[in-house]
């Protein structure tokens, strides 16, 4: 492979000046070599501009010696105006060279990558989620267990905790135990007609209910309420069958879990 040579900002700033020199540079006026014979015509001869002979036969009274060493003078500083320019033109093109040859012989860096941690992150690249309003733990996760803390409305319209076992294979209705239906209010017949009558329909069925149970061809008749129940943040208006169970208050059936399922809820899979 050929070699490339380099050229340094010196070897490039003294090309310049080359090529500087002849366009720049005007060539000196030719000066005798004993400027004490020189006379005043002489002067106009010696390639000055002539009107700056004449200023400066005049500033010396007609001597040409020393008007040819004003002349000699004036010549010195307008050549080194002239060049003045043309160096600083060709020192800042230099310094220019030398920054983009350094610039190029450096190793790219790399960028630095955003912070993932929670203290230092971005708020751009991170930003923050959307809690509604009385977020808690509980409340934000999707997962059901097969054993739900819910609260069911009393008969005095305040709201009961209970304990909820959640029945995929039941596709009848949910079930409530009499025992805590009776102790809320919501279904206690005997103690309603006794204080109002049995005219009242107050604590009384609005229905009934064929229950089938696990026994193959036996079934049960269960009055049916209705019942304000509230399974996370999920709130609903069902209609329960009262019948016995035992180590639980509710037996949730597939009116409930669906409606669960739509609100975007699901079974743990320890729960299946």
């Amino acid at each position: 492979m050929a070699s490339i040579a380099v050229l340094t900002p010196a070897d490039v700033r003294e090309q310049r000046l080359k090529r500087f020199t002849p366009h720049e540079q005007q060539p000196r006026p030719s000066i005798p070599s004993s400027s004490s014979t020189i006379d005043s015509e002489a002067l106009f001869h010696l390639g000055f501009d002539p009107e700056a002979v004449g200023r400066a036969l005049v500033s010396t009274r007609g001597d040409a010696a020393a008007a040819l060493k004003v002349l000699q003078r004036q010549a010195d500083g307008v050549s080194k105006e002239k060049a003045a320019p043309a160096e600083e033109a060709i020192d800042d093109e230099a310094r220019q060279l030398e920054l983009a040859l350094k610039m190029s012989l450096e190793p790219a860096k790399k960028a630095p990558r955003p912070s993932t941690s929670s203290s230092g992150a971005n708020p751009l690249w991170q930003p923050p989620r959307y809690l509604p309003a009385g977020h808690s733990v509980e409340r934000g996760s999707k997962t059901l267990s097969l054993v739900e803390s819910v609260r069911v409305r009393d008969g005095g319209y305040a709201w009961q905790a209970a304990s909820a076992f959640l029945d995929t294979g039941n596709q009848a209705i949910t079930l409530i135990d009499p025992v805590f239906a009776a102790r809320h209010a919501i279904y206690k017949p005997d103690a309603a007609a006794a204080l109002l009558g049995t005219a009242t329909g107050f604590g009384q069925a609005e229905r009934w209910q064929t229950i089938r149970g696990v026994v193959p061809g036996a079934s049960t008749r269960a009055p049916v309420v209705t019942v304000a129940l509230k399974v996370r943040d999920q709130e609903m208006t069902i209609q329960a069958a009262v019948s016995e169970m035992h180590g639980h208050d509710l037996l949730l059936g597939a009116d409930v879990i669906a409606r669960l399922f739509e609100a975007g809820f699901r079974l743990g899979a320890g729960s299946m």
